[in-house]
């Protein structure tokens, strides 16, 4: 799994989700990599930190300030390049020998394009399947309509024969499959429901646990 951040000491809605696949994957006989540029401590995992990785990294906040705004000279990208090419290098060690590599919300989002083309061209090259697992992109959002057609927003949504697209609900998927601009459209993305430990959630102490078994009305709840 490959993301920003990483739980425990990370809290995000996306870091609770993917706490919860990393823990559920795990309990059903998984070997779990988690690859993250900030955040870790997520037990019976094993953790690769590439500091690049994070937005907060001095390097790519400076670059993504220059996208952002519009600046981004041929100075700028040969920079680009550089630590595109060094993030790759670390990422395609990290990966390598594993099945499948889950990338969350880097494909859609705007935190860190070197990341982004560095899995675009790994996706493409690596032997392993990659999944790009949609939370949420700003290619459906009205304030990044202008950016679209600009590289490297172009980098986003990126199709290859050796991706599979997954979101987390009907009405994401749909939106997807009707965005106007083909270059981003998906379709035939599969819906995976955000999941939750329900042990967890319930938050219930021994005693009514038990008391509950014993009425027989856990599946009532």
């Amino acid at each position: 799994m490959i993301h920003y951040t990483c739980p425990e000491t990370e809290k995000s809605g996306v870091t609770t989700v993917i706490r919860n696949h990393a823990i559920h994957l795990r309990n059903l006989g998984n070997k779990i990599t988690f690859i993250y540029g900030k955040g870790g401590g997520l037990e019976g995992v094993k953790e690769i930190y590439i500091e690049e990785l994070c937005p907060d990294h001095p390097e790519i906040s400076k670059l993504q300030e220059k996208i952002l705004s519009r600046k981004l000279d041929e100075t700028n990208k040969k920079e680009f390049v550089g630590i595109k090419e060094n993030l790759k290098k670390k990422i395609r060690d990290a990966i390598r020998g594993l099945d499948v590599v889950i990338v969350h919300n880097i494909p859609s989002m705007v935190f860190n394009f070197p990341a982004t083309v560095a899995l675009n061209e790994l996706a493409s090259e690596s032997g392993s399947k990659f999944v790009f697992w949609i939370h949420d992109s700003v290619v459906l959002r009205q304030e990044w309509k202008k950016f679209l057609k600009a590289w490297p927003f172009t980098e986003l949504h990126y199709k290859h024969p050796n991706v599979s697209y997954v979101t987390i609900t009907e009405f994401r998927a749909k939106q997807l499959s009707q965005i106007r601009d083909r270059h981003y459209r998906l379709r035939d993305v599969k819906v995976i429901p955000n999941g939750i430990n329900v042990g967890e959630y319930e938050r219930l102490d021994e005693t009514t646990i038990q008391l509950r078994e014993k009425l027989r009305i856990k599946d009532c709840l």
